[in-house]
């Protein structure tokens, strides 16, 4: 995350890093949003290196123990259009999970601030992940004003909420599949895609849109 701050774990206690090995490095972020399921980007577990671990309620983005997830679910219609994926562990867990948004789309008006969470690069990282979690807060912004930004020009679908204006204030890589969230616990999107990091706004998957797969 450029432009963030280091994260109150304690706040989002549904947190989730993804990770290939129990001990390994967090890849993605991801949500607890069931007992048994995590939300995440679909392009985050459409994956090949098998095995995906899970960690839980811990501010590090490696090392400090995983669960193993038991089954994948990315969405029938994955690509660009539907980045999402759920991902199932072998055992529920007893610990709070974020409330998916209204599906009227009340929670992610336009002008809303909303605050995104991830383990993602940093602007002083070097290019590698951050160890600490990390949180920004942004306003939503249109579909159509993030159209506009010159990377995104007929790109932006009605499938996607875009958040922040650039700024130096933004997700990065190995942010992906984390939450954007207003309230503190309220889930609108996850992070999805984006271009060079902090110049432009970043592209999430709207939660509305995906309800019924969900």
């Amino acid at each position: 995350i450029y432009g963030g701050s280091e994260a109150d774990l304690g706040q989002y206690p549904f947190i989730v890093s993804l990770r290939f090995e129990p001990d390994g490095k967090t890849f993605c972020g991801g949500t607890l949003v069931a007992s048994q399921y995590i939300l995440t980007a679909g392009h985050c577990i459409k994956t090949d290196k098998g095995q995906i671990y899970v960690s839980l309620g811990s501010e590090y983005g490696s090392g400090s123990g995983s669960a193993s997830a038991e089954q994948i679910k990315v969405s029938a219609g994955f690509q660009h259009l539907y980045d999402v994926g759920l991902l199932k562990l072998k055992t529920p867990v007893k610990r709070k999970t974020a409330k998916l948004c209204a599906v009227d789309g009340s929670d992610n008006e336009v002008g809303t601030m909303a605050t995104v969470l991830g383990w993602g690069k940093t602007e002083d990282s070097s290019g590698a992940a951050s160890p600490i979690l990390e949180q920004l807060t942004i306003p939503v912004i249109s579909n159509a004003q993030c159209g506009k930004f010159e990377k995104y020009v007929g790109r932006v679908t009605e499938g996607m909420l875009c958040a922040g204006t650039g700024n130096g204030k933004d997700t990065c890589n190995g942010d992906s599949g984390g939450p954007l969230l207003v309230d503190d616990d309220i889930l609108i999107g996850c992070v999805s895609w984006g271009s060079k990091c902090g110049e432009q706004a970043g592209i999430y998957t709207r939660l509305t849109y995906v309800m019924d797969y969900i």
